[in-house]
């Protein structure tokens, strides 16, 4: 939240605040916060003291913090210190609490959060409070500074989780099946880094950083037999920070991937203890690029569809009867990503390992 003092030329500021100050921060905040611009019109005790209270609103707290250390949060904060004619804004960081007549007989109002959504009512309290803020501000902890790139991980994720809520309804809403035939696995595991080389007019080679993944895979056993059998697979994997870093070129500072492939799998001995198995499949990925380059250049060119091919094997060893633990490693070959470059090939092996846990029902 912002407290800007009264303005020497409110019609020179209007102007300013309208047409670039507003434009430029919704530019910045890139979609992730409200914003709300409160004037102050007028005031029982004289001309008012402050002329405009704009807030912020973030969903996740979190959000804030990446927000505020970030180049576009300091910039924002510089372009609304010197736009501001009529002295320093003050600049705060408040809570929201809504209070109404069910919840006034058995709830105290705290003392220890306040916004200007409470000061609406209370003026002469809004002054008191604000003196107190200003004289705390030196003694107040700075924020921790985090190392972050703000979309790209947040966005991946996103998407992981709309894949996985659709992968888990899939499984509750399917038919009544007979006991044993159906296995359901969580994995956590490392996406294998490599090297990729250019083709074409521009020499070099790009670096693309090894990352941790997480996977999903539900199996339906179509075919029994005492040597061998026969399951239907639906595999989701997710990894959502690949660094890319290139001497060469520019590229994007990193891209994250998500792959959806059904397929089959053939488990060997699925009698014993440990029993090898091999998959095969193919389905859907997707790429997602960082919203800037490597020379600081802002993209928005970011998405990308690519067909997928799935191949790997691996070796279960069933611990009770219904739970076992599986380590596996699969390929993910596909279509290139969107790095900004012309590659020495037009498709990309993507290979994981895996640790899981399976559970049998």
């Amino acid at each position: 939240m912002e407290i800007c003092p009264r303005r020497t030329d409110i019609g020179a500021f209007e102007r300013v605040y309208q047409n670039l100050s507003v434009p430029l921060a919704f530019v910045k905040l890139n979609g992730k916060a409200e914003i709300v611009a409160t004037k102050v019109l007028t005031s029982p005790q004289g001309t008012p003291r402050f002329y405009r209270i704009p807030e912020i609103y973030f969903s996740l707290r979190l959000d804030f913090e990446v927000y505020a250390v970030s180049d576009r949060g300091k910039q924002l904060v510089a372009e609304a210190v010197l736009i501001s004619s009529g002295g320093p804004p003050i600049f705060s960081v408040s809570g929201e609490e809504t209070f109404n007549s069910s919840k006034m007989a058995s709830v105290r109002v705290p003392t220890h959060t306040w916004t200007y959504r409470a000061y609406r009512m209370r003026p002469c309290l809004c002054f008191r409070r604000l003196i107190g803020w200003q004289s705390q501000i030196g003694r107040s902890k700075p924020l921790r500074k985090q190392n972050y790139i703000i979309d790209s991980r947040l966005e991946a994720k996103s998407h992981a989780r709309l894949i996985l809520f659709a992968l888990l309804g899939f499984v509750a809403l399917a038919l009544p099946l007979r006991a044993q035939k159906q296995d359901l696995t969580l994995s956590l595991g490392g996406f294998v880094g490599q090297t990729r080389g250019f083709d074409g007019p521009t020499t070099g080679q790009v670096d693309i950083s090894s990352d941790k993944n997480f996977g999903l895979n539900y199996g339906f056993r179509f075919l029994h037999s005492n040597a061998a059998d026969l399951i239907g697979e639906l595999e989701f994997v997710a990894i959502p920070n690949q660094s890319l870093t290139s001497a060469n070129a520019v590229v994007p500072v990193l891209y994250a991937s998500l792959y959806v492939a059904p397929g089959f799998r053939v488990k060997f001995f699925p009698g014993a203890r440990l029993s090898p198995w091999g998959a095969l499949g193919g389905g859907y990925g997707l790429y997602e690029e960082a919203d800037r380059l490597s020379n600081g250049q802002v993209t928005s060119n970011r998405l990308l569809s690519r067909g997928v091919f799935d191949f790997g094997g691996g070796l279960d060893h069933r611990l009770i009867r219904f739970v076992g633990l599986r380590a596996e490693v699969r390929d993910f070959y596909s279509g290139n990503p969107n790095i900004n470059v012309h590659l020495d090939s037009s498709a990309q092996h993507n290979l994981v390992a895996n640790g899981r846990i399976v559970l049998h029902f």
